[in-house]
């Protein structure tokens, strides 16, 4: 079956009813259907929300999601790092993909340093500081999303934000195994084909 990754931006399009949201929807009912299998990288619940906000536990994310009408997606467990996975949610042990990380993180953010130390040495701030109001949780976040979309094997990752769909980026994500890459509309489109031929 194939297997489709949202990101954090798809589920803020729901949450907000932006103008994505419709196009979400519609490949939320391609898996309840059972056309498809939804995935969502647990690390999205570690993310700021647009109000600043990041839950104050897993079982609060997982609420969210099923509010959201996105409930029997597979969450996909990320690497686990310090103050920022939940522990229950995480992978622990031997992980043979750990490599993949820092070159996920070189291809989307070759300005921001892959270590919070580093950052926090290149911006001047004492490693104390609160790391959910950085850049840095940012792009980890979004390094650890893919990563987890590669690990467990997913086949599309959608995703409206412009940094992933650059042509100076998307290719070397690709190549390390993103599979596709797509716009919500454009992996709506994708999925009904493929929906259809099956």
């Amino acid at each position: 079956m194939l297997r489709v990754t949202l990101d954090t931006n798809c589920v803020i399009d729901v949450e907000e009813e932006r103008p994505n949201a419709e196009h979400v929807r519609r490949l939320a009912g391609y898996a309840e259907s059972g056309q498809v299998q939804l995935c969502i990288p647990s690390i999205m619940a570690s993310e700021r929300s647009p109000g600043g906000n990041i839950a104050q536990s897993f079982e609060a994310f997982q609420e969210k999601l099923q509010g959201l009408g996105l409930a029997g997606a597979d969450l996909l467990a990320p690497l686990p790092y310090w103050e920022i996975v939940f522990w229950d949610n995480c992978l622990w042990g031997d992980v043979d993909e750990q490599e993949l990380e820092p070159r996920i993180h070189e291809v989307l953010f070759p300005e921001v340093p892959f270590s919070w130390v580093d950052f926090c040495k290149a911006n001047g701030l004492p490693e104390s500081s609160p790391v959910e109001k950085t850049r840095w949780l940012n792009a980890k976040c979004d390094v650890l999303a893919l990563w987890s979309h590669i690990f467990h094997a997913s086949d599309v990752f959608v995703t409206s934000d412009g940094n992933f769909h650059k042509a100076t980026k998307m290719p070397k994500l690709v190549e390390l195994g993103a599979g596709q890459i797509l716009r919500p509309q454009e992996a709506v489109k994708h999925v009904g084909a493929v929906a259809t031929a099956i």
